[in-house]
């Protein structure tokens, strides 16, 4: 079963978009979110489908990730950590009638600054033509530093989304 990261931003970007009504969300964008939520699929644990869409200047960029992970009591209170996930690559293919690039970025160094990480995260990108429109899709390796945990798991075992998983700026 896989759900999609409540995050206040959303919220408010679908407010934006019915005022503005030219940066609405097409339908198809909106199923095709729904559609690769559910090809993330946790090794351990349900996790939860996180996702940022948005229009930038002539194509659609869409970057979704699996929300991470706080243990809540015992040692490792308030530890927060990304969840382990395979992704199905295989049907990603159907959505693109042309691909102009598929490449994957890796950021295993620690210890190059944060500023860095934050505009080469870890994943995969295919940049091409979706529904007759320029679209660029990142499937990022773990969310976005400031993005909070999305499911919390308690000491006696018991896993729970959290409730405030907001960030008001998680791509700034």
């Amino acid at each position: 079963m896989h759900s999609h990261l409540a995050v206040n931003h959303l919220i408010r970007k679908v407010e934006l978009d019915r005022l503005h009504p030219r940066d609405r969300r097409p339908g198809w964008l909106t199923e095709m979110i729904d559609e690769l939520a559910n090809l993330f699929e946790p090794i351990s644990i349900s996790g939860q489908v996180g996702y940022d869409c948005q229009w930038q200047n002539d194509h659609w960029e869409l970057s979704m990730f699996l929300g991470r992970v706080e243990i809540v009591g015992g040692l490792d209170d308030g530890l927060q950590k990304p969840l382990n996930f395979e992704f199905d690559l295989k049907p990603l293919m159907a959505y693109f009638t042309t691909i102009n690039r598929f490449s994957w970025t890796a950021t295993p160094d620690q210890h190059i600054n944060e500023q860095h990480l934050r505009s080469h995260m870890s994943g995969l990108t295919i940049s091409g033509i979706v529904a007759d429109q320029h679209f660029k899709l990142n499937i990022l390796e773990q969310p976005p530093l400031e993005s909070t945990a999305a499911i919390q798991i308690f000491a006696d075992g018991r896993v729970a989304p959290k409730v405030d998983l907001t960030s008001d700026n998680l791509w700034d």
